[in-house]
């Protein structure tokens, strides 16, 4: 549901402003591109629900806007929280260690759509990730 995505961004948002005093909002230029194609896709390629514009070549419905609508929140809510985000902070005592991993993978998200579209396969994102994930452990136990 639209709402309770939109309220857990808010809430992520005003905790984060409670303890940090600073939010971090994402710079268009590196996720717009990313935004717009899952709109395209979300609005054309959706064929359910109510027709708001037909054509010979392509439909328009209502439903395709929503989840159009939606895939631009996900993005942006993900891009918000990974500008923004101290797991650290929130997971301490026995967490402490995966909230360091999952730190480290969300603070890569921006990273890995600055690169070049030819590197946006799935399985070369899952190896950058690991790679970078495993050279920052090393690099805090030492």
């Amino acid at each position: 549901n639209i709402y309770i995505l939109l309220s857990f961004i808010l809430l992520f948002g005003i905790v984060t402003f409670i303890t940090k005093k600073k939010i971090v909002i994402p710079e268009k230029k590196y996720y717009m591109g990313l935004v717009i194609t899952a709109f395209v896709i979300q609005l054309f390629f959706n064929k359910e629900g109510k027709i708001v514009y037909e054509n010979v070549i392509f439909t328009i419905t209502e439903a395709g806007i929503l989840l159009g609508l939606i895939s631009i929140v996900k993005i942006w809510g993900m891009m918000f929280i990974s500008k923004n985000s101290d797991f650290h902070i929130l997971f301490n005592g026995k967490f402490k260690k995966q909230a360091l991993i999952f730190e480290i993978v969300v603070k890569i998200v921006p990273e890995i759509l600055k690169m070049p579209k030819t590197l946006l396969n799935p399985g070369k994102i899952v190896k950058i990730i690991l790679k970078r994930v495993y050279r920052e452990l090393r690099n805090i136990k030492d």
